[in-house]
């Protein structure tokens, strides 16, 4: 099966995506509150935190490491000096992603663990023969009832008639009760059904979606978590 399909953007720019006018699965979670909880949401500009830039950061070296070092700068690890202050504002014009240079072996620890964890080198060698068939960080656009709808997943790939997509997560620890407490609480399961969803309206169907999650704190492992078919309907409905 072919990825390129009406709907999907293969390179579509990150900034790009970010600022298209349609719903995205953090849109819907602040409306289910109120529409105006989202509008107010759309509007504010505050700065990531650092959790934030970090998991930005490690996308972007597991899944576009070809982008890292243009997009990544490592500062000062202490902001208390004037020198270093001067130095981080030097480094915020220079890259999208700054972080404390503490983080930086944590960082590419996780990335290491993460490419050779057996479950991803089996991506790396469908990648490898058959380069078309996989596609990361592509934008998913769809309308529902003439509204404008987005997604960006991590990873999609096809395997025959089959279409499965990858989540990465980074996160304080893999232990599965952990992890499917920081599911729940983060609603990750309904990401999966909004992107089964959007794919339905591309014309197609999702066959599977893993979470693979990373530890954050100790940088010593890494799993692949799947979703049943039944979840998958579940958060469909959900979504």
């Amino acid at each position: 099966m072919s990825l390129d399909f009406p709907g999907l953007h293969r390179d579509m720019p990150l900034r790009e995506y970010l600022a298209l006018e349609a719903l995205s699965m953090g849109d819907l979670r602040n409306v289910w509150i109120s529409r105006a909880r989202m509008d107010w949401r759309r509007q504010q500009e505050d700065a990531p935190s650092e959790d934030m830039q970090f998991g930005s950061a490690l996308h972007l070296a597991i899944l576009q490491p070809e982008l890292f070092g243009d997009n990544v700068g490592f500062g000062p690890d202490e902001l208390r000096s004037g020198e270093a202050r001067a130095k981080q504002a030097e480094l915020q014009t220079q890259f999208p992603i700054v972080l404390r240079s503490k983080h930086k072996v944590t960082l590419l620890q996780i990335a290491a663990i993460a490419e050779n964890h057996p479950f991803w080198l089996q991506l790396l060698d469908l990648e490898e023969t058959a380069p078309a068939d996989v596609v990361r960080e592509a934008s998913m656009l769809w309308e529902v009832d003439g509204v404008a709808c987005k997604s960006r997943p991590d990873v999609l790939f096809a395997i025959g008639e089959q279409l499965h997509i990858i989540d990465l997560k980074s996160v304080a620890s893999i232990d599965r009760d952990f992890f499917t407490r920081s599911l729940a609480a983060g609603a990750y399961h309904l990401t999966a059904g909004w992107r089964a969803l959007g794919l339905e309206r591309c014309g197609r169907h999702l066959q599977s979606y893993t979470f693979f999650v990373v530890e954050r704190e100790n940088a010593l492992e890494a799993r692949a978590y799947a979703l049943g078919h039944q979840d998958i309907e579940r958060a469909k409905r959900c979504a």
